[in-house]
């Protein structure tokens, strides 16, 4: 029967994929393999590769294995770059480079056909040479040539890497202790780069750690495979082989097979183990031992990093992979054929065809008389049980009556603890004695286990116990009973508790007819009470709940509809009144219609903004940013925004009991909350005054205050008013929504809010904080150098306005074309792009764009400029958004929608600071 093994199998899996046409290669996987075809760590990486894509993700995997000795020049590179382009012209999901010599030949050239594409590094080592060095294949007798790092690699390209280092100290050691007597070593190696770099690294550990040990080095350009084998052939126990590799490059020779496998053939000709600085025919006898990281290791590294790129993780994110855990390897068998008494191998060894112990050869013997005995034993074991088990019968004969006994009694008293658990309650009712006797379960759990203890209460009692308004209903079901019109009932009732006849509780009633007279008319009911005060609680919770979803679903119902009309409101004025400035011919006119567009703009963000705010507030996904902050400067602050607001007969004030107040806290989250309370003052303020203020409680909070002489709140809609969609009046702008903010902002800081108000008199909303006074360095701007640096020939200042929308970008093209030369990039990649050709002064970033967005354009260009200022301009406008951007490299962030003066505010700020610099 024909059989195909596991790695021939995937070897027939792999040859059917390849030759599946172009079209079929999407999802697949690109390993560029620069060692030869026979080398074991190679083939075990390939194999790792190919069997972990192929059969467990059902990927496609393509090999190309690359002669880096026969690339010489640069243009032998980009032919041999540009053919496999063409073989190759869809993206692979993953590029894995095995050896120094296929990243070095073909990584830029891969990433310059696929930007950013996901790439793997195999190496042996963490660093190697520059491109040229690579092509010219210099000698590496110096370290100095050896500067390209591997982490270097991972800040330019997106890319991880696995480093499987040799220990050729630990081998030559191990050599040494396996070997006695050693005084020689035949260092045999090939002339590729990462062959030159080994034998630099042994030459220069045998010279520092093994002084008395000279290192003899063979290559191919130094002789030829059969000059090899007869010089191996004659080496006495003094001299040791070390293999590392053997590639002449000539196909076309007959040896070259030879060559190729040599490491399988060494052991034959000669009678000196043979080392290995690798992993290569350690199981198959062909290499006597070495230290280093076995295959299986390897194999699960790579399948690790491929896991988690194939899960959508950046491989510049990956830590770079060091296998640092080197072990001794020996084959008992090679070893054993070189005559080494095995008095010489060391303990701390992984062993390859060891020979079996003394328990391992006989073990079936030892095992079969083991068996035999315990049979024995079992029989003779048997044949005294059934001695006494005789014995124990009639034993068990005269006992089993008092067990019978006392199995009653205990099922008697496990019945009596499940009652007492399930509280239900046995009772029998002799209708003639007018008696009901009831099993009491307590005293027959707390006794001895007899769960007949019993007590009686006379209907009368036990009937005067139920509430009135349950009362008639047991009575006509025990009447119904006794006339024979059923035979058993069920109804639920309420009983006053024996020690006190205010509390009640809820029992279930079942009863049957146990016992007839000649008549057929009922002698004794039996039945059971079950208490259900739990059950009747949770029923009541139940109707509780739906009736507050009903109340909720009515208002949800009633917050879409006033959200419809609310966004309607001032979309249809933004709309009406944009459409009559462009018809308009007359400036004031304009002017008039401009400041009602942007009215309604501010009452629709503020609308959007509180359903954002209670949205993100209610899922704990708002960040409160708590930093010193001068109380004053922030109530002279709301008091500016909302002096214009006010109506003309209305007078707004403020109340600041100290000279300087400075706290701990979220002034966002505060200017929020009082500019909330001061829109409501506005809007229901006709004459009078608004005060807004602060005061110091006694509590240790500090308490904010808006106070207003408007129409009053009633006192029945007063508890109501901080409650979510609560319009007091309909016919006011706004949601209902704001007040709820404001409420979770102050719970969220640990606080809490409230409001007083007398009808027809006014209104005082407040919210109390923890009060943490802190000491705030004073420091007064010169504003008027400011203004005077602010003219610094604008319009010498270049701007780089990043934004994929043209109407985005018309709007700050025509706010700031006047002042500065802008110019316009419509992605993340373009910005960058034109950033280094024209160095602008000032960059403007949106963050949401194609190819590359905000961040990652950002990134870019810090690479190159750490102090040009970017400016952040977003959708995305609360505390932990901004955070972000400032831990990105932006220096500042500006929230849309953009307003002129704001806009140009903080871009003097930040060409100012610039300068200073």
């Amino acid at each position: 029967m024909l059989t195909v093994n596991k790695k021939t199998f995937i070897l027939i899996l792999y040859t059917l994929l390849s030759m599946l046409p172009a079209a079929a290669r999407e999802g697949y996987a690109l390993v560029l393999n620069c060692y030869l075809e026979s080398v074991q760590w190679k083939g075990n990486i390939e194999d790792a590769v190919t069997r972990h894509l192929t059969m467990d993700k059902g990927m496609t995997v393509h090999t190309e294995h690359i002669k880096a000795l026969d690339i010489k020049t640069r243009e032998q590179q980009r032919q041999k770059i540009d053919s496999l382009l063409r073989e190759y012209p869809d993206r692979p999901q993953v590029v894995v480079y095995i050896g120094v010599a296929a990243w070095e030949l073909f990584a830029e050239g891969i990433e310059e056909k696929w930007p950013g594409v996901p790439m793997i590094n195999c190496s042996l080592r963490e660093k190697t040479m520059k491109l040229n060095d690579v092509l010219e294949q210099k000698e590496v007798d110096k370290e100095q040539l050896l500067t390209v790092d591997m982490k270097e690699m991972q800040r330019k390209h997106n890319m991880t890497g696995l480093i499987v280092p040799m220990n050729p100290e630990g081998t030559v050691d191990l050599m040494r202790r396996t070997q006695t007597g050693l005084e020689h070593i035949i260092f045999i190696s090939d002339d590729r780069m990462g062959s030159l770099m080994a034998r630099t690294q042994l030459k220069k550990v045998v010279a520092e750690k093994f002084k008395g040990i000279t290192v003899e080095c063979v290559s191919p350009s130094q002789m030829s495979t059969n000059e090899l084998l007869d010089r191996v052939g004659t080496l006495d126990e003094k001299t040791g082989i070390l293999f590392y590799s053997w590639y002449s490059g000539d196909s076309s020779s007959e040896a070259h097979y030879m060559s190729n496998n040599l490491y399988k053939i060494l052991g034959g000709f000669t009678n000196v183990p043979v080392f290995s600085l690798m992993d290569c025919g350690m199981e198959d006898d062909y290499i006597a031992g070495g230290n280093f990281t076995d295959l299986k290791a390897q194999s699960k590294a790579v399948i690790d990093i491929l896991d988690k790129i194939l899960q959508g993780k950046e491989p510049r994110t990956i830590p770079i992979t060091r296998l640092n855990k080197q072990r001794n390897h020996l084959n008992y068998k090679a070893l054993s054929t070189c005559r080494i008494s095995n008095i010489a191998f060391p303990e701390d060894a992984t062993y390859y065809d060891r020979p079996e112990t003394f328990l391992q050869k006989y073990r079936y013997y030892i095992i079969g008389t083991a068996v035999v005995l315990l049979f024995i034993f079992a029989y003779l074991l048997l044949y005294v049980r059934m001695l006494r088990k005789t014995q124990k019968m009639k034993d068990a004969e005269l006992e089993r009556e008092k067990a019978l006994q006392k199995e009653i009694s205990i099922r008697n008293y496990k019945l009596a603890m499940v009652l007492e658990v399930s509280t239900i309650y046995p009772w029998l009712w002799r209708l003639n004695e007018e008696k009901i006797y009831f099993d009491d379960v307590k005293k027959a759990v707390q006794g001895s286990g007899n769960a007949n203890t019993t007590f009686s209460e006379t209907a009368n009692d036990f009937f005067n116990a139920i509430t009135d308004d349950t009362r008639g209903r047991i009575e006509e079901a025990i009447a119904a009973i006794r006339d024979g019109k059923t035979d058993h009932v069920r109804e639920d009732f309420k009983r006053s508790r024996p020690e006190d006849a205010k509390l009640c509780e809820w029992y279930t009633l079942q009863c049957v007819v146990f016992e007839r007279d000649e008549r057929g008319r009922p002698l004794t009911l039996i039945g059971a009470m079950m208490l259900i005060t739990e059950t009747k609680r949770l029923e009541l919770e139940l109707r509780e709940a739906k009736k507050k979803a009903d109340e909720s679903n009515q208002l949800k119902s009633a917050f879409l509809a006033n959200m419809s009309h609310e966004i309607r409101t001032p979309l249809n004025a933004i709309v009406g009144f944009s459409g009559l400035i462009a018809a308009s011919t007359d400036e004031k006119e304009k002017q008039e219609l401009v400041e009602i567009v942007n009215y309604n703009n501010k009452l629709l963000l503020r609308l959007i903004n509180n359903i954002v705010e209670l949205s993100k507030m209610e899922s704990n996904s708002v960040v409160f940013e708590y930093r010193p902050m001068d109380v004053h400067a922030m109530i002279d602050y709301i008091l500016k925004e909302y002096q214009t607001e006010a109506k003309p007969s209305v007078i707004i004030k403020k109340v600041l009991p100290m000279t300087e107040c400075c706290i701990n806290s979220s002034k966002s989250r505060l200017i929020q909350v009082l500019s909330n309370f001061m829109s409501n003052a506005t809007k229901f303020t006709e004459q009078g005054a608004i005060t807004i203020g602060y005061r110091l409680p006694e509590n240790g909070n500090i308490r904010f205050f808006v106070k207003d002489t408007g129409c009053g709140i009633p006192q029945k809609q007063l508890q109501t008013v901080f409650g979510r969609f609560v319009k007091l009046n309909a016919f006011v702008q706004g949601t209902g929504l704001g007040l709820s903010v404001v409420q979770l902002i102050a719970e969220k800081m640990g606080g809490t809010c409230g409001a007083s108000s007398q009808e027809g008199e006014g209104s005082e909303f407040w919210v109390e904080v923890p009060y943490e006074p802190v000491d705030m360095a004073s420091g007064n701007e010169n504003r008027h150098d400011e203004e005077a640096e602010a003219e610094l020939s604008k319009a010498t200042t270049t701007i780089l306005v990043a934004e994929d929308d043209e109407d985005n970008f018309a709007i700050v093209n025509a706010m700031l074309c006047k002042n500065y030369h802008i110019i316009h990039a419509r992605n993340g990649l373009e910005a960058v792009r034109m950033f280094h050709k024209h160095s602008p002064d000032l960059v403007l970033m949106d963050i949401r764009m194609p190819v590359l967005d905000g961040y990652a354009a950002t990134m870019e260009i810090r690479k190159q400029d750490m102090k040009v200022p970017i400016i952040a301009v977003t959708a995305f406008s609360f505390d932990d958004d901004k955070e972000r951007m400032l831990q990105n490299g932006f220096n500042a962030y500006k929230a849309k929608p953009l307003e002129k003066k704001d806009l140009e505010e903080i871009i003097t700020d930040m060409l100012n600071k610039q300068h200073k610099a």
